[in-house]
């Protein structure tokens, strides 16, 4: 007759030990995993909004019209707006679309703006304002410290025009290459225009 042969409690405790270790090991390199997937979540979504705002102040720029509005008052305001009053950059710009075919412009006035911490885009639906006249706000991204507009003279006939947004701690452009900041670092985005 054979006798039977078990484990002893010394070799049962060690398998659990290794167990229990490995078991650790996976539940904190999951728990990594996860913490790091959350991360490049939220980097990705603020890349997004950045990159859709970008398009739309791309738009925007490619299609400015030079175009005198009239303000409240009934005086002259220049077709590009540089650090005048309340926007750091205003002007007329083409392309609104008018899928009904109403009675207006294809042309509309934009301005941009930092409100709080988030920037503003505010377009007005006449070009020569009434005054009630008040403009539509849409929030483009929220982060966004200051938005500082400079009007450049390269020749006697070419002008640059430079905004330069700064953000909070925020994933974002440099300049003009896709180069990611690491967070904590106030970040700028530079856009160069050539008027």
């Amino acid at each position: 007759m054979m006798a039977m042969r078990g484990f002893t409690l010394l070799e049962v405790l060690i398998a659990m030990a290794i167990f229990s270790i490995v078991g650790l090991a996976s539940f904190e390199l999951l728990r990594s995993v996860r913490n790091i997937d959350r991360v490049t979540d939220r980097q990705t979504e603020s890349y997004q909004g950045l990159v859709r705002t970008l398009a739309l102040m791309d738009r925007d720029f490619i299609q400015l019209r030079y175009r005198e509005i009239r303000d409240e008052l009934g005086d002259r305001n220049a077709a590009v707006a540089v650090n005048e009053g309340y926007y750091p950059i205003e002007f007329t710009r083409q392309g609104w679309n008018n899928p009904l075919q109403r009675a207006r412009s294809e042309l509309q006035r934009v301005g941009y703006v930092v409100e709080g911490d988030s920037l503003e885009r505010h377009v007005w639906f006449v070009l020569d304002r009434a005054q009630d006249s008040e403009p539509v706000s849409q929030v483009l991204m929220a982060g966004v410290d200051a938005l500082t507009t400079y009007l450049v003279s390269l020749m006697a006939i070419e002008w640059s025009l430079s905004l330069v947004m700064t953000f909070q701690s925020y994933q974002a452009l440099s300049g003009s290459r896709s180069q990611l900041i690491p967070g904590g670092i106030s970040p700028v985005c530079t856009i160069c225009l050539f008027l």
